[in-house]
């Protein structure tokens, strides 16, 4: 876990501050994010579609001088039939851990969850969700991310 910490410092892409100082001032900082593509080798999600308040899709990258405040991520991921078990990863593209949760799959073999996060992520960061390698069946399903934009302090 120091490590993990150590490497997020260093990157700077995961600023040291704290979300919980920051909230959103209007609705226009709410930001959901949905998978665009594929990434970590076709075993995620790029997260790099915005969900418009009118139902509509816009390609989404972080502004300059403004940060993301991760507050929920959501996961799905189906043909784990024969596994119990996996764990979903959440980063920055370029190996950036930035959340990680362990799911079940069902007897159908379909697997999922959501993790509370409190993360605030720099301009120009794109987000891949994955799940554990060793998988070859397992793919994924559907996922979001939800936060808001905020000026970086």
């Amino acid at each position: 876990m120091t490590r993990v910490l150590l490497l997020l410092a260093l990157a700077g892409a995961v600023l040291p501050v704290s979300a919980s100082a920051l909230e959103p001032k209007k609705p226009s900082q709410l930001v959901t994010l949905l998978p665009n593509g594929n990434c970590d080798g076709g075993e995620g999600f790029l997260y790099g579609f915005r969900a418009g308040p009118d139902g509509s899709f816009a390609p989404f990258t972080i502004p300059q001088g403004q940060v993301l405040v991760l507050t929920r991520w959501g996961f799905g991921f189906s043909g784990g039939t024969g596994t119990t078990s996996a764990f979903a990863n959440l980063t920055i593209e370029g190996g950036i851990q930035v959340a990680f949760s362990y799911f079940a799959f069902d007897a159908d073999g379909y697997g999922g969850g959501t993790v509370p996060l409190s993360t605030v992520v720099g301009a120009g960061a794109s987000l891949c969700g994955s799940h554990s390698s060793g998988f070859n069946n397992v793919a994924p399903l559907g996922g979001f991310i939800e936060g808001y934009l905020t000026k970086a302090k």
